[in-house]
């Protein structure tokens, strides 16, 4: 079980280090040819398209790997068809939604085109979420790095030509490119391990399905809205106070650090998922056991990988200084804040997912509204200090979270 989760976890290193790895460079690059204002209108696109996307996706791309996870052989399975016609109907809806709204969206920038790129995005995306959720479910994360690589090349070149031209928008059309070759790539990968015969046999609908669906969707789909929500008011909250663009955009420079800090603890949590599932749904004393131990040695593992991570941006801070440019002042103080954040947010990814198999995405839920009170009140009292930027505010908030959703475990004797 150990030599599997390693073995899937270090290909879905190696997908997230090309996916993520070109889009953080992509951005140094735009924050370094660009002014801040192009950079602020980038970082808000994106937050904003990714927040939306969320939303759109209504819970369903955990849905899909715990449901792909699943599959023992059948030769259809209707929860399959179910998901991915709610995935449809919501991807639709959600972008017609963006561009009759676009006023409440628009709160930063004038540019007209900003709700066709939205719209077009989180149509897209919403497709991503669910069909990599299938992908992770049925374990094949080997052949989604190649898809990754080859989507990765194409942002990598229009991004370039962005700051050739001098044209931020070509800059979104890649990261649009790019999940739309995602899409494809993954739904090729789910055709050509399930088979044609089994995807269409699994397109039949019925009102137990779409309920049963439903049942664990909806609370994961209130959830996606908190997280996304929470980060994004986050950002609008500093964007809207003293030096605004400045402040967003070293939120969003640390953000991208912590997006660094968590890469491989979501590469472990990725490859863990699919073995959980298995493991929770054999009602077994000796396999609860070895899932018991699992999950502590997991947890472990995860807090060193994540202090090595602190250690070395610490270590590297001048070096992260440097790549960013002197417009902004990322101190060694921002770098080790943000990987901090990172570290706590890491811990709880894996007592999500122990939650999540065992079909407690209710108790889930409370938890990640408790974490979003707490992140809310934390943004607000920090916001005006220069030295913060938001992190500590994500600090505080996921230290909560994982102290509360370990409790809940303890409590359910799941660790």
């Amino acid at each position: 079980m150990i030599i599997k989760i390693i073995k899937n976890t270090s290909w879905s290193l190696a997908n997230q280090i090309i996916e993520r790895g070109v889009l953080i460079i992509g951005s140094i690059i735009i924050a370094r040819h660009f002014d801040t204002t192009d950079f602020a209108f980038y970082s808000f696109f994106y937050l904003t398209a990714n927040m939306l996307s969320s939303y759109a996706s209504i819970g369903l791309g955990v849905t899909s790997t715990k449901t792909f996870a699943s599959i023992d052989g059948e030769v259809k399975n209707p929860l399959i068809g179910t998901i991915f016609l709610l995935a449809f109907i919501s991807s639709i809806a959600f972008s017609i939604l963006i561009l009759l709204t676009f006023e409440k969206i628009n709160l930063s920038t004038n540019n007209p085109e900003l709700r066709w790129y939205l719209s077009i995005y989180v149509f897209i995306a919403v497709l991503v979420s669910i069909l990599k959720g299938a992908v992770f479910g049925i374990e094949k994360f080997k052949q989604l790095f190649f898809v990754s690589l080859s989507a990765s090349i194409f942002l990598s070149f229009l991004i370039l030509y962005s700051t050739w031209s001098g044209e931020i928008k070509y800059s979104i059309y890649a990261v649009i490119l790019h999940a739309g070759i995602m899409a494809i790539g993954c739904l090729y990968l789910i055709i050509k391990s399930l088979g044609f015969e089994f995807i269409i046999n699994s397109f039949f609908f019925s009102s137990s399905h779409i309920f049963k669906t439903i049942s664990f969707a909806g609370p994961m789909f209130l959830t996606s809205i908190i997280v996304s929500t929470g980060i994004w008011l986050s950002g609008l909250a500093l964007l809207n106070g003293e030096n605004g663009e400045y402040n967003f955009s070293v939120f969003s420079i640390g953000l991208q650090i912590f997006s660094l800090g968590i890469l491989i603890p979501t590469q472990i949590s990725n490859a863990l998922v699919p073995s959980l599932v298995k493991m929770a749904n054999k009602n077994d004393i000796l396999i609860n056991d070895e899932k018991k131990t699992l999950i502590r040695k997991i947890l472990a593992v995860i807090f060193i990988i994540s202090l090595l991570s602190i250690f070395t941006g610490w270590a590297g801070s001048d070096i992260v200084s440097a790549i960013y440019g002197e417009k902004y002042k990322i101190t060694e103080m921002i770098v080790i804040l943000f990987l901090l954040a990172a570290m706590w947010n890491s811990l709880s990814m894996i007592t999500c997912n122990v939650l999540l198999t065992h079909n407690k995405q209710w108790g889930w839920l409370r938890l990640n509204l408790l974490w979003i009170i707490v992140l809310m009140i934390t943004i607000q009292i920090t916001k005006d200090n220069l030295n913060f930027f938001g992190s500590v505010a994500l600090i505080t908030s996921y230290i909560v979270l994982f102290i509360s959703s370990l409790i809940s475990l303890i409590k359910a004797r799941l660790i």
